[in-house]
């Protein structure tokens, strides 16, 4: 698993249901913790570093995303999409979980431990 590093998005935990797509494959996982840059989830399987997916959730919709870490069946997963994207769809929580005011270098933050 990555070292602690210090990141620029600040994290927020929740325990939401999501749906993990890749490939042909789609499998139901739990949100653990999110901020505007990423997430960390427990998947029910270990998938590698690297490996591309689309997370389904209802609160914010369909994002694409990449694995950054894996430790068993918990992952580190970094969003393709815009921070803004992520703050705009979250709405009203973004306000309430601390993320509303996060510069757009939450892009490159690293991934949840």
């Amino acid at each position: 698993m990555m070292s602690k590093t210090k990141r620029s998005s600040p994290r927020r935990s929740v325990l939401w249901k999501g749906k993990l797509e890749f490939g042909e494959f789609t499998f139901e996982c739990q949100i653990r913790n999110i901020s505007l840059g990423g997430a960390k989830i427990n998947a029910g399987l270990p998938l590698p570093p690297g490996t591309k997916f689309k997370l389904h959730l209802d609160r914010i919709g369909e994002i694409s995303g990449t694995v950054a870490w894996a430790d068993e069946e918990l992952l580190g997963i970094r969003f393709e999409a815009d921070p803004k994207f992520i703050r705009e769809a979250l709405g009203e929580s973004a306000t309430r979980f601390g993320l509303a005011d996060a510069s757009d270098a939450d892009k490159a933050a690293a991934v949840g431990e």
